[in-house]
């Protein structure tokens, strides 16, 4: 996509166009991806109090978590 169009507004378009038209709203998307990596840094979190793959599940849950920090401030 970014290499197609050198504007962002084409590049935007041409993004959300990859999506059925209920959901294709840059901010609908925002929202299920911030849900979406809350919901994986819980499950992670959960594995790793429960002692499967401590290490790996901690790593998950704090990539999980930027990437829901960053998700937010995306939107600001």
């Amino acid at each position: 996509m970014c290499a197609k169009y050198t504007e962002f507004e084409e590049t935007k378009a041409a993004y959300l166009s990859l999506f059925p038209k209920f959901i294709a709203n840059a901010f609908f998307l925002t929202i299920i991806d911030i849900i979406a990596s809350g919901i994986a840094a819980i499950i992670f979190f959960e594995s790793k109090k429960a002692g499967y793959l401590k290490r790996p599940s901690k790593v998950l849950m704090i990539i999980s978590l930027i990437l829901c920090g960053w998700s937010i401030f995306s939107l600001m």
